[in-house]
This record gives C-alpha cells, structure tokens and sequence, in this order.
C-alpha cells in the first residue's frame, strides 16, 4: 500500500516528509473488525483544512487492502463537527463500503481520545488503469 511508497512521499496526509511537515498518517487494520482500518494522529495544528487531510488517506488503506494496490482519491464530501485542540490525541478510522468497477467507496471518521466524533466523510477512490501511475 502506500506507507514508503515513493510515488506518494509528497503526500501531506500519508506521505513521509521531511521535517514533519505532514500528518504521516498511516492506517492500519483493526485486529478482530475486518475490515476496519485505524491510525492515530496527534494533533499539532488544529484547521478545518488539517482535518479533512487527516481523514483524507485513510479511506484509501480500507479500499486498496483487499490486494488492490494503489488507489487515488477521486471525490470526498466531509463534515466536520468540531475541531480537536493542538496536543489531542485523535483516532481515524476508515472501512469500505462498496465498489462500481474500478471506482471504490471508503467511509472515514475522526474521532477524539474519548471517543467523540469529530469529522464523518464518505469517499471516491479510482482505481488507476494498468500502468497510468
């Protein structure tokens, strides 16, 4: 999946940048709730913006899991509830729910340390044509 994946270093939500200067999210699956995938994230800044990049990627892990391989994100539609504060410690949580060809759609939620929603959005993902990556 994409965690080292050159071709999405760059990404500011699940890439690895330099200085930090990223979220450096990366979900994972959720022992026991196949096919839930969460991460943490430990907020530094807190913005409409940074929460709808930590909520963005995540959907991409739930959707590419089944051996898809690369997916890019083609539409998302997010709501956010509240912002988390600078020091919170959040969790994303991701899970598919279906597919149409090569689109795939992925739900994606923040929530705060006590278990509060703050962010609900539902994704588009694509995934690419052989060799259009």
């Amino acid at each position: 999946m994409r965690v080292g994946d050159e071709r999405f270093r760059e990404c500011f939500s699940c890439g690895i940048r330099p200085d930090r200067d990223g979220l450096e999210i990366h979900a994972g699956p959720v022992a026991g709730s196949e096919p839930l995938h969460a991460a943490p994230w430990d907020v530094r800044e807190s913005a409409a913006e940074l929460v709808w990049a930590a909520i963005d990627c995540s959907g991409a892990y739930a959707v590419g899991a089944a051996g898809r391989g690369d997916v890019v994100l083609g539409r998302m539609a997010a709501r956010v509830y509240r912002l988390p504060a600078v020091g919170d410690r959040c969790v994303v949580v991701a899970w598919p729910l279906g597919e149409d060809g090569r689109k795939l759609y992925a739900g994606t939620a923040l929530f705060s340390e006590d278990g509060a929603p703050l962010a609900l959005a539902r994704e588009t993902w694509i995934e690419p044509r052989p060799h259009a990556l």
